[in-house]
């Protein structure tokens, strides 16, 4: 979590853990001040660590927040399991608690280079910010030799 609009939340809590030896999952827990119908867009916009810094790559979209889920955009529909979260609409001063999420790597866009990347995602309502999340990866693809 980078950083929150408090005029439209209360709070964003977020922690990582190791699921596995190989993945990380997230816990996020929020409360929003409004009601939020299907009216939330996310950014999304790579950067690739190149040169001792994070260039922009040109991997750049915008999605309906619930058609992330509806979609299961890099396995967001399994967010929908947890407890008390159901995906869209929001509604305000009531606690949403997402638990044991771990990206779907399988559901990430395809042939993407091998390198280390910076992904960073914005929550937009009616054009105003309402977070911004920062995330970092490493790609790897082994060669095959034949």
């Amino acid at each position: 979590m980078v950083r929150f609009n408090k005029d439209y939340a209360y709070y964003f809590n977020t922690k990582t853990f190791k699921y596995n030896r190989t993945s990380t999952a997230f816990n996020f827990t929020f409360r929003y001040k409004i009601d939020l119908g299907n009216d939330v867009q996310v950014v999304v916009q790579a950067f690739r660590f190149a040169s001792n810094e994070y260039r922009l790559f040109p991997l750049r979209f915008q999605v309906n927040l619930c058609t992330i889920f509806k979609l299961s955009i890099a396995g967001f529909a399994e967010i929908l399991k947890c407890k008390n979260f159901t995906g869209c609409p929001n509604h305000k001063n009531r606690e949403y608690k997402i638990c044991n999420f771990a990206p779907d790597e399988s559901r990430f866009p395809p042939l993407i280079p091998s390198g280390r990347y910076m992904v960073e995602a914005s929550g937009v309502y009616r054009s105003n910010e309402l977070w911004v999340y920062r995330g970092y990866a490493e790609v790897y693809l082994p060669f095959n030799k034949k």
